[in-house]
């Protein structure tokens, strides 16, 4: 990010950031179902031969009843069987802000200029200017573009998100996808701004514009074809 005092001096500026928050959690749970059969000593201790320690815990700590018939002390013997649940929730926090810059409008506000008099450089060497009209109708084009790839893809991340689609789920598929619908995101407020003040470094704008849309473009595409997999799978399962 380019640090606006270098090109304007002690004017002030408000920094807008954009903090995205993507976090995954994994929930195990296991429950032990138990059934007891209950007899007497000798038949625990056949049993059990082989098991000397488990035989001594046994008669010591089982639930024990009196068979008044024969008059014997029974003791039970548990088993257990488990049940297995598995749950993978995803959860996205953002604020709908942008990673770049905001200048505080001053009258009179001036570019601060180097020993040569010309305008300081942006980091990436370009300068920033005011953007022309032709530019302008360009990068609105190319926000409705974005817009139009972000409908597209929005509903095949919701649809991946569904708990049904969990375990056909690659997580740096979902770390990918949330990426590139966040990316998308701060590239929108960005351009709003610039679209505001009519000025930005065109050529790395430009870059990202591309970029951007070349990143949706390719998680739509990958995110279709997970989708039909996963729907295919389940539907074996039914």
């Amino acid at each position: 990010m380019q640090d606006c005092t270098a090109l304007y001096g002690d004017a002030l500026v408000k920094m807008i950031t954009t903090t995205f928050t993507v976090s995954r959690t994994v929930e195990n749970e296991v429950k032990l179902q138990g059934t007891g059969d209950f007899m007497d000593s000798p038949d625990l201790r056949e049993r059990y031969k082989a098991k000397p320690k488990r035989l001594e815990a046994i008669l010591k700590n089982a639930k024990t009843i009196e068979d008044t018939q024969s008059e014997t002390m029974l003791y039970e013997d548990m088993s257990y069987k488990s049940t297995y649940t598995g749950t993978d929730k995803q959860k996205r926090e953002e604020s709908r802000v942008c990673e770049t810059e905001q200048r505080v409008k001053q009258k009179g506000l001036k570019r601060a200029k180097t020993e040569s008099g010309e305008p300081k450089q942006e980091l990436d060497g370009e300068v920033e200017k005011t953007l022309t009209e032709a530019q302008l109708a360009g990068l609105r084009k190319k926000k409705n573009a974005l817009a139009v790839a972000a409908d597209k893809l929005q509903p095949i991340v919701d649809a991946l998100k569904q708990k049904e689609f969990a375990p056909y789920m690659p997580p740096a598929m979902a770390q990918s996808l949330a990426t590139t619908v966040a990316a998308h995101v701060a590239l929108d407020g960005e351009i709003d701004l610039v679209l505001e003040s009519k000025r930005s470094s065109w050529k790395s704008l430009n870059t990202k514009l591309t970029e951007t849309k070349s990143s949706m473009d390719e998680a739509i595409k990958t995110g279709k074809m997970q989708k039909a997999y996963a729907e295919k799978e389940i539907k074996k399962q039914r």
